[in-house]
């Protein structure tokens, strides 16, 4: 049985566009003293969250390769291993019911999804302009609540990998992803699978910018994988003071996602010379599908990681998970929303087929 839990934050989207260019509305000497207003053409009103988006995508995902055992008629486990059950590790407030039903109506488990009666759900507000820039405002609310994780078995040592195992050396029974939110639970969940030892994907995203350089550098170095677009890549450096080049030769493996031109992750490969353990990088690139239309770029990125986790842990090659996740990403961008898309198997291949290897 394989075990994916999502860390970061379920929330409510609304999500508006602005028919103009962002930059026109700009004095450029008079940034310190903003005040403007954007008359938006469009709002619409969904679910979301990152947790939520990449849940999505990691549900079809897994579906797809048929890891859940429902998809082979055996509800209850049947061969054990054939199961792959989708933890998010969130919380909602007391306007969540509308997300706990969807991921109820998804089959997927909400054993650590915390609910606080007191607080409201975390929302996010985003305007768009006609160039695709995005400027976001964020409530927490419920979002800042510690998850509860301890009840989780981490002493099987068949859900670790060793820390310095990279790539795609090994399949992991267990594998996390740890998304931004609130700054408390997001370090609650870093620090809880860096004691353990677990293998995750660490995507610091929006947290870069109030992550102190410490905590960044530490869940950076012992990730398996760093996620990012091209600008939180380029900050992350800057932060570090390092480059992607010396991140993979200390055996981390870097994913910049570059929206309509595709993917790059530089893979670092582990090689062993004379007792002497050095790393290698190898770059692989896939280009983004091929679209008529583009609708809204909102969650493409968590789309994206959901594809990619899914085929990950379904031991698949790294070039495959690459193209998963932007089969994913594509459907996403398809519809306004996050989680508002259809997918099925013959229109996945198809899409998976068109930007292959």
């Amino acid at each position: 049985m394989k075990k994916i839990y999502i860390a970061g934050s379920v929330a409510y989207d609304e999500i508006m566009d602005f028919p103009h260019h962002f930059k026109d509305y700009f004095h450029p000497e008079k940034l310190h003293q903003i005040n403007v207003s954007f008359a938006v053409s469009d709002l619409a009103k969904h679910l979301g969250g990152i947790t939520t988006n990449i849940v999505y995508a990691l549900k079809n995902t897994v579906e797809y390769y048929g890891l859940d055992s429902r998809l082979r008629g055996n509800d209850k486990g049947g061969h054990g291993n054939d199961r792959t059950t989708i933890y998010p590790v969130a919380a909602v407030g007391r306007d969540g019911g509308e997300l706990l039903d969807f991921f109820k109506k998804n089959k997927i488990d909400c054993t650590y999804v915390q609910k606080d009666e007191k607080l409201y759900t975390a929302t996010g507000k985003v305007i768009t302009d006609k160039n695709d820039n995005q400027i976001w405002g964020f409530y927490y609310g419920a979002a800042k609540l510690i998850p509860k994780l301890e009840t989780l078995n981490t002493n099987n040592e068949n859900l670790r990998l060793d820390s310095r195992l990279r790539g795609n050396d090994a399949t992991p029974s267990d594998f996390w992803i740890i998304s931004a939110t609130h700054e408390r639970p997001f370090a609650t969940a870093l620090r809880f699978v860096i004691n353990n030892k677990l293998p995750y994907m660490f995507d610091p995203g929006m947290t870069l910018t109030w992550i102190k350089d410490a905590l960044l550098k530490k869940g950076v170095m012992n990730a398996q994988y760093v996620i990012g677009n091209d600008y939180e890549i380029a900050m992350i450096e800057k932060r570090l003071g390092t480059t992607v080049k010396e991140l993979v030769e200390q055996g981390v493996n870097v994913i910049t996602t570059l929206g309509s031109k595709g993917v790059e992750l530089v893979e670092s490969v582990k090689l062993v010379e004379l007792g002497v353990t050095k790393y290698k990088a190898n770059k692989l690139f896939v280009p983004a599908v091929k679209l008529k239309k583009v609708v809204d770029p909102t969650g493409a990125g968590d789309a994206w990681r959901g594809g990619f986790v899914g085929a990950l842990v379904a031991g698949k090659p790294l070039n495959e998970c690459l193209v998963m996740g932007n089969v994913m990403a594509s459907f996403a961008v398809e519809n306004v929303g996050t989680v508002e898309y259809t997918v099925n198997v013959t229109e996945i291949k198809k899409r998976a087929k068109s930007i292959a290897k």
